[in-house]
């Protein structure tokens, strides 16, 4: 399975911390998969046409698009493109733009097949095991998706209580942060409950920490 990972920057300085740890993962519980996962990274003016482009160049079986509130216009856009111009590629959203309103993104936008509602790591690595292993993605769990005319809400997924078990983001074979600005992630939550927020408000644990010496290692 060819898989393709994107985000358009808010500032391109930064590395792709999100899709970092997806791709971590992914390799962690499938090793083979290391030359099929590819990360494309876009800049705020790219439009998507240009996005389109490079994504279908890469002729991925599945795309996972990281959503937040400056991409998602442009994100949203490229999907519907890539969609009309590929049907067979299963396109997954993730990020905080889209998972906590999961159906109503599916209800409004048919070239999405899937979401992803809280964090992303386990249930993208169970929806590749799901898809390559022809599997129902009705089966994973924490996600939306949408079976023909039917929108298929899913069993939350479990909170993963211990942060330091997902593989390091840092760790990839082709991680190269000559020249960048690195994201480094000590915890996960918040303990407040701010009404415009959406960052983790479905969560039961409102704060996890990375222990400081995996912190230090990264």
């Amino acid at each position: 399975m060819n898989i393709c990972l994107a985000t358009v920057h808010s500032n391109p300085a930064f590395t792709p911390l999100a899709l970092l740890y997806l791709k971590a993962c992914l390799l962690e519980r499938k090793a083979p998969l290391a030359a099929a996962v590819s990360i494309l990274e876009f800049k705020p003016a790219d439009t998507p046409e240009a996005i389109t482009q490079r994504v279908l160049e890469h002729s991925p079986d599945l795309l996972g698009l990281s959503c937040y509130v400056w991409n998602i216009k442009t994100l949203m856009a490229a999907a519907q493109q890539i969609k009309a111009r590929r049907p067979a590629i299963c396109i997954v959203l993730g990020g905080p733009e889209v998972g906590p309103v999961a159906r109503s993104v599916l209800e409004r936008n048919p070239c999405i097949d899937c979401i992803v509602k809280s964090e992303g790591e386990l249930p993208f690595a169970d929806i590749v095991e799901t898809l390559a292993n022809g599997g129902d993605l009705a089966t994973v769990k924490g996600i939306c998706l949408r079976r023909a005319n039917d929108i298929i809400e899913t069993e939350d997924a479990p909170t993963l209580h211990d942060l330091n078990q997902l593989a390091s983001p840092c760790r990839p074979p082709d991680f190269d942060p000559a020249g960048r600005i690195i994201c480094i992630e000590t915890q996960r939550g918040c303990v407040f409950r701010c009404n415009f927020c959406f960052y983790n408000k479905d969560l039961s644990i409102r704060n996890r920490r990375f222990d400081l010496d995996r912190v230090k290692q990264e």
